[in-house]
């Protein structure tokens, strides 16, 4: 039998001519991206869009702020659940909200503050599902109306493991803190100033409007959550490592100890919602350097439902190049697939 060899040039010159997005790294790859519906649509598997079809492919989806949708096999998992807040001015609307989601195995939250909780008393009491999170994040989601019985509480503290099919998760517990000198300050300044913006074009939320905002959030910000509430995860998809985190800047000792044991990561996936890129890329460092994953992939750098300047990632993937070469950025638009092949580790990025 006659076999075609297809030499790199003439693959590139096809996919370019096609029109679709590739890296170099889908060319490691054994999973046939193309021909996986799931790597080429836009639309979350939770909530009806297509599911990978190779055993080996694992697609995840940036859903705004921090959520993120991890779909592999037969499993649906989301990480934190904040829709509704992006179908309010002045926010940049995702597509979706809550009541779009249909097929979820857990919901697990990286801590209980309302841009990571919002919409998971729904969405359990909806589909019947559990959510994961540590205890002060069960005690927050309760005076939301989530049943306790709907919820798993973790302390991150080691000894714990969750299976869900062939996905294993351990729960690590984190700090929801940074050591950046006159961090209040800053935060306080990014805030006004981009109230300010928002006053200017006419953008901001009314009075009305933003009184209720913030009777929905206020209860959500316990003092516990900063040092006992989040809850960084260590995820195996059969052998590919991804950890999660979802709120952290400065790695706890837990974190540090599990890091060590657990050696090598392919994929760190971490919240990013810094502006000014030197303060962003000096509060986080701590942790990329602790992990130094082949793939960094950072969320919550969109305007998080209309609360705060959109920040740019590319300076920190250029520190990252710098200093830990062997380190790849990935960017992910909201929606679009990021396609895993979990055996050769190769990616691809869809639209």
């Amino acid at each position: 039998m006659s076999r075609l060899v297809l030499r790199p040039a003439w693959i590139l010159g096809v996919i370019a001519a096609a029109g679709l997005t590739f890296t170099a790294s889908a060319a490691l790859a054994k999973v046939d991206f193309a021909k996986e519906p799931a790597c080429q649509s836009d639309k979350p598997t939770s909530q009806g869009g297509p599911a990978p079809i190779d055993r080996d492919l694992l697609v995840i989806r940036w859903l705004g702020t921090a959520n993120e949708e991890f779909a592999f096999r037969d499993q649906v998992i989301l990480h934190d659940a904040y829709y509704s807040q992006y179908a309010e001015k002045p926010a940049r609307p995702l597509g979706f909200g809550p009541q779009d989601v249909q097929k979820v195995s857990v919901i697990l939250i990286s801590h209980g503050h309302f841009d990571h909780t919002q919409d998971v008393p729904f969405l359990v009491k909806k589909l019947g599902v559990k959510a994961v999170g540590a205890p002060v994040t069960g005690e927050i989601l309760q005076k939301m109306g989530m049943p306790l019985e709907q919820f798993v509480s973790v302390t991150g503290k080691g000894g714990e493991t969750l299976k869900f099919g062939p996905i294993t998760v351990q729960p690590v517990l984190g700090l929801h803190a940074n050591s950046v000198p006159n961090w209040d300050r800053i935060n306080f300044a990014m805030n006004a100033a981009y109230k300010m913006l928002q006053d200017s074009i006419g953008a901001a939320r009314s009075p009305e409007k933003e009184a209720e905002f913030w009777k929905m959030a206020t209860p959500t910000g316990d003092p516990r959550v900063i040092k006992e509430g989040l809850i960084v995860y260590a995820i195996d998809f059969d052998g590919f490592k991804l950890v999660i985190n979802g709120g952290g800047s400065d790695p706890s000792q837990y974190e540090r100890d599990f890091a060590t044991k657990a050696g090598k990561i392919d994929m760190l996936i971490m919240a990013y919602s810094y502006p000014i890129p030197q303060v962003g890329i000096d509060a986080q460092w701590p942790s990329i350097a602790l992990w130094k994953p082949k793939y960094l992939m950072p969320t919550h750098h969109d305007d998080t439902g209309g609360l705060r300047y959109e920040a740019a990632i590319e300076p920190l993937f250029e520190t990252v190049r710098e200093k830990l070469p062997g380190t790849r950025g990935i960017s992910p638009i909201r929606r679009a697939p990021v396609c895993i092949d979990v055996k050769t580790k190769g990616f691809y990025q869809g639209w």
